[in-house]
């Protein structure tokens, strides 16, 4: 029987799967960074179009903002 698979790869499916549960999407940011969970004290989800610096650069979107250990870290999926 065939199965359909949608990849968490995607920034809809990713967002859709982990705006529903906070605490997997701090499990997953903290074991993705290697880090303890206890360290990320909060967790934004966000999507600012970041332009790139230069004309050959990279367009990306933040996807993430966290505040581990008092320092603010921005994540890119």
């Amino acid at each position: 029987m065939a199965r359909n698979v949608i990849s968490a790869k995607l920034d809809i499916i990713f967002k859709k799967i982990f705006t529903e549960n906070e605490d997997m999407l701090h499990s997953f940011v903290a074991s993705m960074l290697d880090i303890p969970q206890e360290s990320i004290s909060e967790i934004k989800i966000t999507n600012p179009e970041l332009p790139p610096e230069t004309l050959a650069g990279k367009f990306s979107r933040l996807d993430l903002s966290l505040k581990v250990d008092d320092k603010l870290v921005n994540v890119e999926i």
